[in-house]
């Protein structure tokens, strides 16, 4: 059950403890504490440039697919609205940011979502045209995609 990645308050929390299971105890922790968080709200709680909790999130909503109990995490997997409603929520947080590392996660993570009018004026607005250029690049490589899967 261990997690990819640690949330670091957890493990300092346990820095002072006994070594005897001290990173199984610091995964199990980390991951209850995320059950319940959106992409989009790890994001805003992210230092800039760590997708480290934006992972473990993920990972969690793979993982919650295999339960039959319901969790946030899970919405992220099985309902295809939300997916492409965090996908749209948590590029314009990372272009707010103007975080690379984010938005190219996200990019790297969601797939088969368009990218929706709001995104592209927030990238705009704020004059972030690396963005821009990203989300064009994504948007070619969809319908290369798409094209060559209709050959």
């Amino acid at each position: 059950m261990e997690s990819p990645v640690q949330l670091k308050i957890v493990e300092f929390a346990l820095s002072k403890l006994p070594d005897n299971g001290h990173d199984s105890i610091t995964a199990i922790i980390s991951d209850v504490l995320v059950s319940d968080i959106p992409l989009s709200k790890a994001i805003e709680l992210s230092h800039p440039g760590s997708v480290a909790l934006l992972d473990l999130v993920w990972m969690r909503s793979l993982r919650d697919m295999e339960h039959s109990r319901w969790t946030v995490a899970k919405l992220l997997q099985s309902e295809k609205d939300y997916y492409k409603w965090e996908f749209s929520l948590a590029l314009v947080q990372a272009i707010r940011r103007a975080d690379v590392k984010m938005v190219q996660w996200i990019l790297t993570h969601f797939s088969n979502c368009l990218v929706e009018k709001e995104v592209v004026e927030e990238a705009a607005k704020g004059g972030h045209l690396w963005v821009l250029q990203l989300l064009a690049m994504a948007i070619f490589e969809s319908i290369s995609k798409i094209a060559f899967e209709q050959r």
